[in-house]
């Protein structure tokens, strides 16, 4: 029961990343934005979304919630500190690099 309160603990700070990168990211001023999209959309609710995107989607928002939650279920009371310091650490440095670099390319 503590191994899974760990995990659910390791997803909200995963979920609490995602919003925080998102966040900031959007709120950012970009030097040149391109507005154009491939299939002219730009509304999820209006726009017909494939199965395979909606999977796709799914797993780039909630992707670092279940790396993070399955790391802590791994590392509970196995590892030391400085080993799930590392892991924590380094997920994070991978989560804010994949959204940085889908904002910033799309400016280009």
């Amino acid at each position: 029961m503590k191994r899974f309160g760990v995990a659910l603990i390791g997803s909200f700070c995963g979920l609490f990343l995602t919003w925080a990168c998102l966040y900031a990211l959007s709120h950012t001023q970009w030097l040149h934005r391109s507005n154009e999209s491939i299939a002219g959309c730009h509304e999820l609710g209006k726009c017909a979304v494939s199965w395979r995107d909606a999977v796709l989607l799914l797993a780039y928002l909630l992707g670092p919630a279940v790396l993070l939650g399955l790391v802590n279920a791994v590392a509970w009371k196995r590892w030391s500190t400085l080993k799930w310091a590392g892991w924590f650490f380094g997920i994070t440095i991978l989560t804010v690099a994949l959204y940085a670099t889908d904002y910033s390319s799309a400016a280009f």
